[in-house]
């Protein structure tokens, strides 16, 4: 009888300890935090879930920081280059446009297809800077 009690509330306290840490995972994998999962426990078996998760969790974040900086300076690099490209693209279309009113009219459709590619051109990088 003694056993069953004592059996009893070690099991209760183990659901305890569970349902305390299973909040704690919700709220950090809900809320932007640099908690990590915490117990007052004396069970081994859930100190090193614990400390496994708390690894996870910390692994992860590393992770998420990393990507972050990747993502920013891929952003940069995209933002800067469509810049660089866009200054010489301007140049040529300005030029095209001058050929346009001063060349033959024999070679009117070639000067037609240069500013059409430029113009497609300008409109990739248009839509390039649009998703970044």
């Amino acid at each position: 009888m003694l056993t069953t009690i004592i059996l009893s509330v070690y099991l209760a306290l183990v659901l305890f300890d569970l349902q305390q840490i299973t909040r704690q995972v919700t709220f950090i994998a809900e809320k932007e935090t640099n908690a990590e999962i915490t117990s007052t426990t004396k069970n081994p078996w859930i100190k090193n879930l614990l400390n496994q998760n708390n690894r996870l969790i910390r692994k992860n974040k590393t992770f998420h920081r990393e990507q972050v900086k990747k993502d920013k300076l891929l952003h940069e690099i995209l933002t800067n280059l469509t810049h660089d490209l866009k200054t010489p693209l301007t140049v040529a279309s300005g030029y095209t446009q001058l050929l346009e009113k001063t060349v033959p009219t024999e070679n009117q459709e070639i000067v037609s297809k240069i500013d059409n590619s430029l113009t497609s051109i300008k409109h990739y990088l248009d839509y390039l800077m649009s998703i970044i």
